[in-house]
Parts: C-alpha cells; structure tokens; sequence
C-alpha cells in the first residue's frame, strides 16, 4: 500500500491565474490592437463613381494633381477640401434627396457621398448640376429674412441656385460693409476696432464663399462654353492669321479685319478667364517661363500659346479630363490624368512628391484620428481611480503612447509640406502645444504612475485638436507666411521655444485644476497625493517659466532684428511678458511661504486665463505688429473657457471645511459629540508654530 500512496505527496501545481488577473494582464495589449486597427483602417474613403459603361474613375489619381494656388502648390484634394470647407464647414459633401424631394442634385433617389476632387470636378465640368449642391451655410436668421425666406435659427444649407436669385442683394449689403471698412481704414482704425452687426458680418462672409465658389466655376474653362475644346480649336487655327493681322495694324499698314477682331474676341475671352481663376495649372514651358512661373489656363492661352503656336500640353490637358467626365467617358478621363501626372512627376518631382504625400495625409486625418484616440484614453485614466486602477493606467499611458506616435508623424509631415518648423500660424500652434503638453504629461505619468499625468495628457491632447479643427474651418492651414515671418531661424527658436512655455503653463494649470475637483468633491486628495500634486506643478511651472523667458528674450531680439528694436509694448509681447511675470510669482510665492499647494493650484488655474490671453486675446485685438493672425471668431470660446475657469478659482477657494478630502483630518462627519478639529490629533497651525509642529501638521488648513 504504501508504494501505491506515498507518504510525501509531490507539490500542488501553482493555481492558475483568476480571470480578473487575466483581463488586467492582458487588457492594454487589447486596447492598443484595437487602437492600431483603429489608426490603419482609418476613415474609409468614399467609393468612386462609375462611368456610364461601368469604368471606374481614378479620382484618387486626379486629387494627386499639383495646382499652385495662393502662393502654395497644392493637390486637387486640398483645393477642394478647404473649399468645402470655406463654404459648407464639411471637407465632405453628401448628395442626398433635400427634405420634399425624391431627388438629389445628380437627379437620383441614391445618397452618395461625394470626395473632395469628385465635387470640384462637378463644379469645373458640370456646373448645372453642382449649382444644385446645398453647400453654402447660412445661420443668420436676419439673412434668411433679406431674402424673404422664413426666419429660422439653426445651420440651414442652400445650393448656388437657391441664392441666385438674391445674389444682387447680397452684393449691396456687401458694398455697405465694405464702405464701412473703408472709412475706417482712412481713419487708421485696425480690422477688429469696425463696428460691424453679426448680421454684416456673415453677410460679408456669404459673399465671400459665393465669389469663391464662381471663381473656381470659370477657372478652367467659361461657364457657359458649349465645347470649350471646339473653342481652343477655334483659337489655334485663327491665331496665326489673327497675330499677323494684329502686326499688321499696329504698323499701320493693311490687315485682315475679319482675322483681326476674331483673335481679339478669343483675348478678351481669355483674358476674362485669367481674372477670375484661382487655379494655376500650367506648367512653366522652356523658355517661355521660369521654373517657378506657373499660370492660370487664360494666362497661358494669351501669353504661352502665341508663342507655342499650340495650346498649353496643361491646358489641353485639364481640358481633355473636363470634358472626358463631363460625357462620362472614364477611360479617357483616366487616360488623361495618368498622362499628366508621368509629365508633372518626371518635371517637377519635389512638387509631385508633396501634392502626392499631401493628398495621402488629408485622406488619413492624423488629427482627427488623435482626438478620438485622446478621448478614450482620458476615459481609461478617469476610470483608474475609480478600480482595477493598475491595468487601466497602463492601458491608458500605452493607447497614449500609440496616439502621440500618430500625432507626432502628422506634425512631422506637415513641418516637411511646409518645409518650416512646426509653428507657423494659429492652427499649427494649436496641435504644436497639445503635442509638446503630451510630452509633459507622458514624463510626469511614468515618474508618478498614477494615472494624472496620463488623464492630463489626453484631456490636452483632445482640447488643443478640437481647436485646431475649429481654426481649420478658415481654410488652408499651410497657407504662405507674412513678410515678417518669412524666417526659418526665429521661427524654430522664438516661437517654438515660447510655445512649449504655453504647453507647459496649460498643464500646470490642468494639473491644478485635478487638484481642485479632486479635493473639493473627492476624499482621494490625502497628504501623499497632494505632496505629489503639487510637486508635479511645481514643476512644471518652473518649466514654463524657463521657456516662457527664454522664448520672450529670443522674441526681442527677432524684433529688434525686425523692426529695430528689442520692446515695444505690443500686445502680443505684453502677453508673453504677463505669463513669464505670473510663473514667476508663483514660484516666489511659494519659495517665501505665502502659499502651499491649494494656493498654487490656485493660481496656476489663474495661469490658464492669463495664457489664452497671450495665445489668443491679442490676436482678436486686430492692433500692433502681431496682428497678422487677427481673427474675432473664437471670442465666445475665450470668454467661456476663462468663465470655466473662474469658477474653478472660486471652487478652489472654498474654506477648507468644503474639501472632502480634508473631513477626516477636520473630524468632520464623525458622528455626535466630536467636536470639529478633535479627534484626529489635528488643529490649525498656530501662529509660532516650530518647524516640527509645521512638519506634523503640514496636511491641513494651514497652507495657503
């Protein structure tokens, strides 16, 4: 029996792991799969539409195509883009029946949404069916009045149809507005000091989208051509007899009148054409012009084709695309394009390459993608603190990590389209704060390791974004610099490093804004934790006040560079000068004791007001030689978030009774018969209290 039964049983295999310590294990590799299937799927395109014999159009191919617009070359995709954006806010359109229809503008029951270069093609090629999209916005129930429509408040949608019919009343009250500015001009009045009533100002604004919207109509061809390639035809074979008959005149002797007043009909068309386009689409041609001289299809008509003795290969071209999709035929059109981009890409490859990387970035969305990424991650740091703290944490610092790869490739990409450092305007200051504040905040959550930089980090990562998509719906985010911006040098130094002063004064002031709430409305806020908070904004603040200084010291030394001297009091060095003077009285305050962590957090909340001031507020005051990034838009959201937090200012100086997390230190909620203070060995610090009664007592009312 006893060989069958030994008397020492072998050891008990360990017992398996329980199925929480599973999921905790292996719950951030989840969530960073599911994060990277997110980033690589992206946002699906659009399908592309088909011809009439069933041919795929290469749109994607088309968007590819380089245009120099506005001093910047550019993808067909982009031009579109922030032209739907100008108009309707959306990069997209989508074709659907309107509300009493059965119908959409195509004159079908289907529901499509269309990309950006199927819209614009639409608008080149087949303006009678694009005058039906409803992509002009209107939210101005005073205009809806103007027109004698019924007076409704919310985002209403019209097509260019809709509004022609009143587009004389708009280009009065726009004439009323502009008189205005010019009086306040003569006056020596900035842009921002014009008196104008919301009602002149979105009036100002549909006329704008709506000149916009006809110059794109006639860029490539007339509006009302029947064939415009009939036309070139036209136009080449009379040019030869029309240029002698012209010489002829002009020295006086006998010409062809017939031949004559021919070619000047075509010129004068022409020269209508290159008034109004917006698009430069032909290429310099050897000899003719220079290798960075593009031109508009009617420049190149009057100016390149007499001496060519044949139209532009660009403008045969973009006209052979136009009229191979305004007839449907999808293997010319396709044909064309790829014809095209070989002769761009073997001529100017730099140029082919950036409208071929821009084109992939748009379709990508890097920053839209980081924003929903942010969002989520926030959410699984806020859940940290509620239970199963450990795993959320790491899954929210790893989905961090995966979201700042993706947001930094997207800055990196646009400082490459650019071929400038990262900040360069308002928008791109936006995604660059939330990316250096992310760097912060990444660093404070791996030396912490409880889930407050990493909640920090994403709430700024998400906030920043969702402002640089606001400041995108003006328009081109990369368009050309201002005369006095025009330096690679400064603009890597001075701006960069004072961005990253802001960056840094924001996260502290969100740091202490966790502060606040976590002590008033929490009982999570104990000794250890606020040790830790505020030597997290401690600093971080003193971060920002190095870079902050710095970056204003460098500022003078570009303006004195610029305009001869190092200070001027103009507002945006004002600004600047405000966040370095209260980063550093936050820090003397607390080196002399005036103030423990409550009051810091108190005052680098203040910090937030005072730096979207800086960031923002002069630049609405229209005034002074940093007045190149006006704009009057975003007032309402300024004046909301330094409400925001105001209030968080007022929370946070609730007498130390309203903490929660002070309740047990204070006896509070004890129960009968325990006198407040009593009971847990604590009472206000007294006035001469020794180091050792401040050490022991650090915890309570006596901080600032």
């Amino acid at each position: 029996m006893s060989s069958y039964f030994p008397s020492e049983l072998p050891p008990r295999p360990a017992p398996r792991s329980s199925t929480v310590e599973l999921l905790g294990r292996w719950l951030p590799y989840v969530v960073a799969a599911l994060a990277l299937a997110y980033i690589i799927s992206a946002v699906p395109l659009p399908k592309e539409p088909l011809s009439k014999t069933g041919e795929k159009y290469d749109l994607n191919e088309v968007g590819r195509l380089q245009i120099l617009v506005d001093g910047r070359f550019k993808p067909v995709d982009s031009v579109a883009r922030f032209a739907l954006v100008a108009m309707s806010g959306r990069q997209l359109y989508t074709d659907k029946p309107a509300p009493g229809t059965t119908e959409n503008a195509e004159g079908t029951t289907e529901t499509r949404t269309l990309l950006p270069a199927e819209w614009l093609l639409n608008v080149l090629a087949r303006p009678s069916v694009a005058n039906n999209y409803k992509i002009f916005r209107i939210n101005n129930p005073d205009i809806l009045g103007l027109f004698g429509w019924q007076q409704q408040t919310g985002v209403k949608y019209f097509s260019f149809n809709d509004l022609k019919p009143f587009l004389k009343q708009i280009d009065d009250e726009n004439a009323k507005v502009q008189e205005i500015r010019r009086k306040a001009q003569a006056e020596g009045r900035q842009p921002s000091e014009v008196d104008l009533k919301p009602f002149q100002r979105d009036v100002e604004n549909l006329y704008k989208v709506l000149y916009l919207y006809q110059q794109l109509k006639n860029s490539i061809m007339p509006e009302d051509s029947p064939g415009f390639k009939r036309e070139l035809e036209a136009y080449v074979q009379i040019l030869p007899a029309g240029l002698e008959a012209a010489a002829a005149k002009k020295q006086g002797q006998p010409f062809d009148e017939k031949a004559f007043n021919a070619l000047m009909q075509f010129i004068a068309r022409f020269d209508s054409l290159a008034q109004t386009s917006k698009l430069n689409v032909a290429w310099p041609v050897d000899g003719v012009t220079s290798e960075e001289h593009w031109r508009s299809v009617g420049t190149s008509l009057t100016e390149d084709t007499p001496v060519l003795n044949k139209v532009h290969p660009a403008v045969e071209g973009w006209t052979t695309v136009l009229e191979a999709w305004k007839q449907q035929n999808a293997a010319s059109f396709n044909g064309e394009v790829i014809k095209m981009m070989s002769i761009t890409g073997a001529k100017f490859p730099n140029i082919a390459h950036k409208c071929d990387l821009e084109q992939r970035f748009n379709n990508f969305a890097p920053f839209y993608l980081c924003m929903a990424l942010y969002t989520f991650a926030f959410l699984l740091a806020a859940c940290s603190w509620m239970g199963f703290s450990e795993p959320l944490r790491r899954s929210a610092v790893l989905l961090l990590f995966l979201t700042l790869i993706v947001h930094t490739a997207g800055l990196v990409i646009r400082i490459y389209l650019q071929g400038r450092p990262p900040v360069t305007n308002l928008y791109s200051s936006a995604i660059f704060i939330g990316w250096a504040a992310i760097l912060l905040g990444m660093f404070i959550e791996l030396t912490s390791r409880d889930g407050i930089g990493a909640a920090a980090s994403a709430l700024i990562g998400f906030t920043t974004l969702s402002i640089a998509h606001f400041l995108s719906l003006e328009g081109d985010t990369m368009i050309m610099l201002q005369a006095v911006l025009d330096t690679n040098f400064w603009l890597a130094t001075h701006v960069v490093t004072v961005t990253i002063g802001y960056s840094a004064t924001f996260l502290a002031g969100l740091l202490a804004v966790f502060y606040i709430i976590r002590g008033v409305f929490t009982k999570t806020l104990d000794v250890p934790a606020r040790k830790r908070m505020g030597g997290m904004m401690y600093g971080v603040i003193c971060f920002a006040t190095l870079f902050s200084f710095v970056g204003t010291v460098l500022g003078g030394i570009w303006a004195d560079q610029s305009w001869g001297r190092f200070w001027g009091w103009d507002p945006k060095e004002n600004g600047a000068l405000m966040i370095v003077l209260w980063n550093a009285m936050i820090l003397h305050a607390r080196w002399g004791g005036l103030i423990r962590e409550r009051g810091m957090a108190v005052l680098a909340v203040a910090g937030n007001i005072i730096t979207s001031f800086s960031w923002f507020g002069v630049n609405m005051l229209g005034i002074g030689l940093h007045s190149y990034g006006f704009m009057d838009s975003a007032l309402f959201w300024l004046v909301a978030f330094d409400c925001t937090q105001l209030a968080i200012i007022f929370i946070g100086m609730f007498p130390f009774e309203a903490w929660r997390s002070y309740e047990a230190e204070l006896g509070i909620g004890r129960g009968p018969g325990v006198p407040r203070g009593s009971g847990n060995g604590l009472s206000p610090k007294p006035v001469n209290a020794t180091s050792a009664d401040e050490e022991k007592s650090e915890a309570v009312v006596y901080e600032k």
